[in-house]
């Protein structure tokens, strides 16, 4: 898929000032799904293997990544390829690689674009933290969440251990099995949910790492503020 999001089971919704989450109705009876969802997480890093990789496979792209930095070293990426939802909702933001030094080569861009949808993706968790539903584990699905290189990522920027399950493709895939199961009658309660994975070994948060990128987060977050009426502009210049 195209978007990537952090969600967690709430008894209560959340309703935040800033707008940067919304909350679903839970599945399960008297819960609630606080959610912040960027338009294109997934997608970001799937263009910047398409386009930077000089022939590399997604998964030794990805790998190179992890031998450089970006965020540190001033290179950043705004993931707003095709707009954005979560925190902004302004689906005139477009995405921009600010900071580009001669120095820099594909597996830096490739660092940047993602360490962007980290950085975007913890202004969801603030909404969680700020709103008193602190995350202290975060169980990881998807395609990037196979990628050691982008587990770690998410670990120091967010600063809790993170983990991939043993089926991260298929879970979506499992969740609707499970509550056909459970309207069926085949499968009694959603406890038979925890029983169809297994949760990998946690990738630990280092916190020097996570302190080294605290001024870059802010830098990450200006940088959209700083562009915001560039895109408005750039919009009526392009559209008229």
């Amino acid at each position: 898929g195209s978007s990537s999001w952090v969600s967690l089971s709430a008894s209560r919704p959340l309703l935040d000032p800033k707008m940067r989450s919304m909350t679903f109705n839970h599945v399960v009876p008297e819960q609630f799904v606080p959610t912040a969802t960027m338009q294109a997480g997934g997608a970001s890093v799937s263009w910047g293997q398409e386009v930077l990789s000089g022939g590399k496979s997604y998964e030794q792209f990805l790998g190179a990544a992890g031998n450089v930095e970006a965020a540190t070293q001033g290179l950043f990426f705004l993931p707003y390829l095709i707009g954005e939802r979560s925190p902004y909702w302004n689906p005139l933001a477009r995405g921009v690689f600010a900071g580009l030094h001669m120095d820099h080569q594909q597996p830096h861009m490739m660092r940047a674009v993602l360490e962007g949808v980290a950085f975007n993706l913890r202004t969801g968790l603030e909404a969680f933290s700020d709103a008193g539903l602190d995350v202290s584990h975060i169980d990881c699905i998807g395609g990037l969440a196979k990628s050691p290189v982008m587990l770690q990522i998410l670990a120091n920027l967010w600063n809790v251990p993170v983990a991939a399950r043993d089926i991260v493709d298929e879970a979506n895939s499992i969740g609707a099995a499970v509550l056909a199961g459970i309207g069926t009658g085949v499968f009694e309660d959603f406890s038979i949910a925890t029983r169809l994975s297994q949760q990998d070994p946690d990738t630990a948060p280092d916190p020097a790492v996570h302190e080294a990128l605290e001024q870059p987060y802010r830098l990450f977050l200006d940088a959209y503020t700083r562009l915001e009426p560039w895109f408005a502009d750039m919009h009526q210049t392009v559209n008229g």
